[in-house]
């Protein structure tokens, strides 16, 4: 589904610029896929096993928590991808007059894009660990 979401905003970029609330709109689902991928590391950093299992091992393929955790990287990267997109969007958005209901919106929606950013790059963080566990998997 995103990377259908993502094919589509490439494809509106291309063929023309999206409105003010277009771009809104992207933002916000941008932030709620994020809300969605903090509950999926959330979930990786409380793997469990009932007592006398088997632990859970992060280094095969099929493990749950190696699942997850290429689940995790990939939204990770679609999501970067399309708030790049995003932010070369609303820079070439026309601010309007100084003072103006356009200036202020696109002053918004780069705050926006600001504060997922920083969201993303936190997350990205809390990924490293897993990092080269992810690399040696077959793509």
């Amino acid at each position: 589904m995103l990377a259908t979401h993502l094919l589509v905003n490439k494809t509106r970029r291309i063929f023309g610029t999206m409105s003010m609330e277009g771009l809104q709109e992207r933002l916000t689902a941008l932030q709620e896929s994020t809300s969605q991928l903090k509950e999926l590391i959330d979930r990786l950093a409380n793997l469990k096993f009932q007592p006398g299992s088997v632990p859970l091992r992060t280094d095969e393929e099929n493990s749950p928590s190696a699942e997850l955790s290429s689940e995790i990287n990939q939204l990770l990267r679609e999501e970067e991808d399309e708030l790049e997109i995003l932010q070369e969007e609303v820079e070439d958005l026309r601010s309007g007059r100084p003072g103006s209901e356009t200036e202020h919106h696109k002053a918004r929606l780069k705050d926006g894009i600001e504060r997922l950013g920083k969201e993303l790059a936190r997350y990205d963080i809390c990924m490293a660990p897993w990092l080269p566990f992810l690399r040696s998997l077959p793509s």
